[in-house]
């Protein structure tokens, strides 16, 4: 049997995410709750853990914000009480009240076995009838919450669990009673709260969301119109504009994804579920160690940056080390601002469009507070060939080359979607793997908010493509094509 310890109040506001599992807390008719797996934190406010109570399987969120953790474990009680009156499915409620622990309260919810979130089946949905009946299956269960007169404020694709065909409803912390049950939300209402679901769905512009609307119309006996698919549309660009914009901010602070340094000499983020390497102990070393690398891990070298090759036990990374080229860029730092931030940043930003790139692990700005003007950006090393060497040594073998230009249009034209552009289209930009194309620099990557802008940017983009191959009339000729079958599916 593994060894327990009881849970403090102390862990709790103090050591959340670096708790040892397993953990006992006390209920106060003696009753033993024990905590295996953490499953999400809120500093300072709530934990969400797998466990096990009375002999079942249980999911406890355990509330301990000082004076306030009463309010948000009633808070979510209410909602969940308000799903069940409903009659929408929604994971049994065991307990819900005090702890032993003075100012702890605990929700004990059942274990669903072999449920899968809604995030899941949709990432595994890649076809669009299968996508169209997760969604339809989606629409019913909210349209049931509107017509039962109830907003899920907190929509997100973890907020919905799936077992075979049967949905359910969780968070009941962002469950309101906006209307009396049997009047049912507004219209607009409902629509705009669908549209804070599909803007956190990934493919959301490859989804038909005139068929959505009717689908909700549908279900809801409301009489659709041109007037209201439009408020509707309108919902879902903005929902998209301000959920990513609130995800993107995510990348610069202390959260359940990255984690965050800042002391008089480093200023530092990286990704908190990199197993691979110890990045917190790297980071304060990374500049000895570019320094002490061997002449032969350097990749690139130019006036603006090096790319160096930097080995590890379990997983080399690849270390792009930004050169201030003036005195006004390493300035910038006292504000915050840096090329290395931007890519930073960047990069997210494709994550969460799914473009193929090689990713960021780290950020990293070394100096002395408030000048942090040595910047560097960390990502996983990716074997692969630079696309200006793959053609080279496939130039004719057309076929081959045909389809890694089909696919760098597609990225661009899913770019586009957003009005964004990449601006980084030398061919020495684009790595050639095993698995496809993945894209390496995030630099000049762009969202356009004005579409005379975006459509310059993007012809520029494609001029620079067909650039990398002036002296090659043929291989011109098959990026070309690439494009214009890219225009046509858009």
């Amino acid at each position: 049997m593994n060894k327990t310890n009881l849970l403090t109040q102390d862990d709790l506001l103090k050591k959340t995410r670096t708790l040892t599992y397993p953990l006992d807390i006390f209920l106060p008719d003696g009753s033993l709750l024990q905590l295996q797996e953490s499953l999400r934190v809120i500093p300072n406010k709530r934990l969400t853990a797998r466990g096990e109570w009375q002999n079942n399987p249980v999911i406890a969120k355990i509330f301990f914000k000082p004076r306030k953790a009463a309010y948000y474990a009633e808070r979510d009680r209410a909602g969940v009480n308000a799903l069940v009156q409903a009659g929408i499915p929604t994971p049994t409620l065991y307990y819900a009240g005090q702890t032993q622990l003075k100012n702890v309260y605990v929700l004990i919810f059942e274990f669903i076995e072999d449920a899968i979130p809604l995030s899941q089946l949709w990432e595994e949905a890649l076809e669009p009838k299968a996508q169209l009946r997760v969604l339809i299956k989606t629409i019913h269960t909210i349209a049931k919450q509107h017509d039962a007169g109830l907003l899920q404020k907190d929509m997100h694709t973890n907020n919905f669990l799936i077992k075979k065909s049967r949905f359910y409803s969780l968070d009941g912390d962002g469950v309101k009673q906006i209307t009396r049950r049997k009047a049912g939300l507004r219209a607009r209402k409902g629509l705009r709260n669908l549209a804070a679901l599909a803007a956190k769905m990934s493919f959301v512009h490859e989804i038909n969301w005139h068929q959505v609307f009717l689908v909700y119309c549908n279900f809801r006996h409301i009489r659709p119109s041109k007037w209201l698919f439009s408020r509707f549309h309108r919902y879902i660009v903005k929902q998209i504009k301000e959920s990513r914009e609130e995800v993107l901010k995510k990348t610069l602070r202390e959260c359940s994804r990255f984690v965050k340094k800042t002391s008089l000499t480093l200023r530092a983020i990286w990704a908190r579920e990199e197993k691979k390497v110890d990045l917190s102990q790297l980071l304060p070393v990374l500049e000895q160690r570019v320094k002490e690398r061997p002449p032969a891990e350097e990749i690139t070298l130019t006036k603006r940056f090096s790319c160096i090759k930097l080995p590890a036990e379990t997983q080399p990374l690849m270390v792009k080390h930004y050169i201030p080229r003036h005195f006004f860029e390493g300035f910038w730092t006292i504000f915050g601002i840096s090329k290395a931030k931007k890519a930073w940043v960047n990069s997210h930003h494709l994550d969460l469009l799914r473009v193929p790139g090689v990713g960021s692990l780290a950020l990293c700005e070394k100096g002395f507070f408030p000048w942090y003007g040595k910047t560097f950006l960390i990502s996983k090393f990716v074997e692969g060939t630079p696309l200006d060497q793959f053609v080279s040594m496939n130039e004719k073998n057309h076929e081959k080359i045909a389809d890694i230009f089909n696919a760098i249009a597609g990225i661009t034209d899913r770019l586009a979607r957003s009005q964004m552009t990449y601006g980084s289209m030398s061919a020495s930009n684009f790595l050639v793997t095993e698995k496809g194309i993945l894209l390496t620099n995030f630099d000049q990557v762009k969202q356009h908010y004005f579409e005379r802008s975006f459509k310059r940017q993007s012809s520029q983009d494609v001029q620079c493509f067909f650039a990398n191959w002036h002296d090659k009339p043929d291989i011109v000729k098959l990026a070309e094509s690439a494009f214009k079958k890219g225009e046509k599916n858009t």
